[in-house]
């Protein structure tokens, strides 16, 4: 007989579950945007041509999200969506780092400058979002 944390860990790992989590994380920052802007469901519902039942029922889930949606939901919050593929292994961490001012453009496609991290170490910048995936 399966023990019920073999069982857990099974489920985990399976598709319907890992596309359920993307589709939470991807509307706890659709949230955490609305929040930061002022934005409620009615007007971003407006922002996407969708009525705010649309907008709940995304909420309120299950529902599957579109990348169609996803775009739209993220355009009508200035962002945009980033994808990454990670192994399965790997422990990957994102954050967004925004600079007002570009200090320099990058010029090495391989690799970074001494000379571009100096500019950066001096340059303002803030950390935006610490967005954590495992």
């Amino acid at each position: 007989m399966n023990s019920f944390k073999s069982l857990y860990e099974k489920e985990y790992q399976s598709p319907v579950f890992l596309s359920e989590q993307l589709k939470l994380r991807f509307l706890s920052e659709v949230k955490r945007k609305m929040d930061e802007q002022g934005v409620t469901k009615s007007e971003l519902a407006r922002r996407i041509h969708a009525s705010p039942a649309y907008i709940s029922k995304l909420f309120r889930g299950p529902t599957n999200i579109s990348a169609e949606t996803m775009a739209k939901l993220a355009h009508a919050l200035d962002a945009n969506v980033h994808i990454h593929l990670a192994n399965k292994d790997a422990n990957v961490r994102w954050f967004d780092v925004w600079q007002n001012n570009s200090p320099a453009p990058l010029s090495h496609a391989r690799g970074w400058s001494n000379a571009f991290f100096e500019i950066v170490k001096e340059s303002p910048m803030h950390v935006e979002n610490h967005a954590a995936s495992a």
